[in-house]
């Protein structure tokens, strides 16, 4: 299954990667195409992210992801779109759900698993830790003429 283009220029991307019940279908390669894993598809290199990394992710019932790992400098955001399971960070386990957040800090080994009887589908994203500074208000009301159908 391919991430799609839906459209773009040096302002914006909008990408589509299917229907979420098909998630599952995404494989993330290796550089020689090897498959690492199943249901996972990285999104910052067609949405042309330069901030930050962002993956859709789909684990099965009973399922955990395929391994547990930290980041050094980064941290994590997931936030659970549909199904329900448990996600460990080092030696804590705590229950999620659709509509769960979870943000794991570097350093933190962690990984989740699918409790549920129906997929787990979360959206991830990687950002570099203590880089926030001053972006919260990096914003302006602008005066656009809405052109919405």
């Amino acid at each position: 299954m391919s991430i799609k283009v839906i459209s773009g220029n040096d302002k914006y991307t909008a990408i589509n990667v299917g229907k979420m019940n098909e998630i599952n279908k995404h494989q993330l390669k290796d550089g020689t195409g090897k498959v690492l894993a199943e249901g996972k598809a990285f999104l910052g290199e067609a949405l042309k992210m330069t901030g930050a990394q962002m993956s859709i992710n789909s684990v099965p019932a009973g399922q955990a992801g395929p391994f547990f790992h930290l980041h050094k400098e980064n941290e994590e955001i997931y936030f659970i779109i549909s199904g329900e399971g448990e996600y460990q960070i080092d030696d804590i386990v705590i229950p999620i759900h659709e509509g769960s957040f979870v943000r794991v800090g570097p350093c933190a080994s962690h990984n989740l698993k699918n409790t549920g009887k129906t997929p787990l589908i979360f959206l991830c994203v990687q950002v570099r830790s203590n880089s926030l500074g001053d972006i919260s208000h990096d914003y302006e009301i602008t005066q656009t003429t809405p052109k919405f159908h």
